[in-house]
């Protein structure tokens, strides 16, 4: 569902890669608020500097998990095939 009237304002197979992304994105989040904080809703921090390096350590903390499973899906794979 779209309110765009104007097909050439986006055509098909870029909103097609625009809703992958977007799915990339919202996979993102669901790991930093369901797996990474846990039960927590709200951040500890109390001020705006806080908040941002809390936030960005939430991301750091999540590329590195990312990272590792990488890794060990690549190992994986080298094992089974050499």
């Amino acid at each position: 569902m779209t309110t765009i009237l104007e097909p050439e304002a986006a055509p098909a197979t870029e909103l097609a890669a625009l809703y992958a992304e977007r799915w990339e994105f919202e996979t993102a989040l669901d790991e930093l608020k369901t797996h990474q904080r846990g039960a927590r809703i709200v951040l500890r921090s109390k001020t705006s500097d806080g908040v941002l390096q809390e936030a960005w350590g939430m991301l750091c903390v999540h590329y590195a998990i990312r990272a590792l499973m990488c890794r060990a899906a690549e190992e994986g794979t080298s094992t089974r095939t050499g």
